[in-house]
């Protein structure tokens, strides 16, 4: 079996929906390649698993001055990412271990660190490189948009495009994501295309009529300023429909004025195997986004929804997860704002629900990653 080293901002122990979904990235890959998993250690507890070799280098714990430091050195353009430190150390620890045949795999959350360190180490190997955008490279320009932040930080477009030179394939996971890069970057000649990520394994469901009266809403993720989840609570909060939120909202304070109302419940951060059973339970997923620059970015909860064969509810910017949801009828989504999410739930009734339901069940088996990455998988095997 061919090498396929895996490069990684995040991995395990971390629970986030970009690391699970790159741990079912790994599972497929392991299928077809022998893969060793790349990723800084920011803490003491590491991940143990015996089928997946993983380098874990150490860096800088969250919350350090040391991290702190360095993200403000990267915001006035003085480091080119904050975990400059993590590549120099990644590099002599890997280089020498990796042979021309090999494969370099690197996903990016928005860091240019993990792709700095590819370069590098193709450079060193002569092995071929693959870029696979989870997210668009943060402070760079998506089709006009940049994301904004609460700090200013210098554009890395500049950055961007020294790396993207040395990478062989790029795969993005949205086509917004690859219609602006390949508008960007038209004189680069690396191959390009869009892999959406799907879902794992097909859930096995059982068939189930909610005949509620009151139509249940459910969220279970990460609570900022990116998903704006106080529009969605002060949307719904005179209506007669249930809203139930799970995940850490006690340092987002636009959530605590919904405290306490009859029709939305917080659950606070709550395990993995109780949200499957939630969004099995619910009769709508939530999924949201509030920045136009996210329209790149699809939530991984799209597919998760996808293999519960529930609908969806989006209050998302324009790009590949609302067209996702709005012209495959899977639900409906909106811009993530109050007056367009209350429109929104005027269509929430049992009759759309059930169209929906039966929509995303007739399409589910064609998203599960297998099906949407097998021209990744032929990409990489031929290289």
């Amino acid at each position: 079996m061919k090498n396929l080293w895996f490069i990684t901002r995040s991995w395990f122990p971390t629970q986030s929906g970009g690391v699970i979904v790159r741990s079912d990235q790994v599972k497929l890959f392991s299928k077809y390649f022998q893969v060793h998993v790349i990723t800084p250690q920011y803490s003491k507890t590491l991940y143990s698993n015996n089928e997946i070799p993983t380098f874990y280098i150490p860096v800088f714990k969250d919350g350090s001055i040391l991290r702190r430091g360095m993200m403000t050195l990267e915001r006035v353009g003085l480091v080119e990412d904050y975990l400059d430190d993590w590549v120099y150390r990644a590099y002599l620890k890997i280089a020498k271990q990796i042979n021309k045949d090999d494969l370099i795999f690197v996903t990016t959350g928005g860091e240019i660190a993990s792709l700095k360190l590819g370069v590098r180490l193709k450079k060193a190997t002569g092995s071929k490189l693959i870029l696979n955008y989870h997210d668009p490279i943060d402070y760079t320009k998506v089709n006009g948009y940049i994301i904004e932040n609460d700090k200013k930080h210098v554009l890395r477009d500049k950055i961007e495009f020294k790396y993207l030179k040395d990478v062989d394939v790029v795969f993005t996971s949205s086509y917004t994501q690859l219609n602006s890069i390949r508008l960007k970057y038209a004189s680069l000649n690396f191959h390009s295309e869009c892999a959406y990520f799907g879902f794992p394994e097909p859930m096995n469901l059982i068939e189930k009529e909610n005949n509620d009266d009151q139509i249940c809403i459910f969220y279970a993720g990460v609570i900022t300023k990116a998903q704006a989840i106080e529009n969605i609570c002060e949307a719904v909060k005179d209506k007669p429909i249930k809203l139930v939120v799970a995940g850490d909202y006690s340092g987002y304070p636009q959530l605590h004025s919904y405290i306490g109302k009859k029709n939305i419940t917080f659950l606070g951060r709550i395990d993995r195997s109780i949200v499957h059973q939630k969004i099995i339970d619910a009769d709508i997923g939530y999924l949201s986004l509030s920045d136009p620059g996210y329209g790149a970015c699809i939530p991984s909860k799209l597919y998760e929804y996808l293999n519960a064969g529930i609908p969806m509810l989006g209050g998302l910017p324009e790009g590949d997860a609302r067209d996702l949801i709005n012209k495959n009828e899977w639900g409906i989504a909106v811009e993530n704002s109050v007056p367009e999410l209350k429109d929104a739930l005027s269509f929430l009734n049992r009759q759309n629900i059930k169209k929906w339901k039966n929509n995303v069940m007739s399409d589910r088996l064609n998203w599960s990653m297998e099906k949407t990455y097998s021209h990744v998988i032929k990409i990489l095997t031929d290289l």
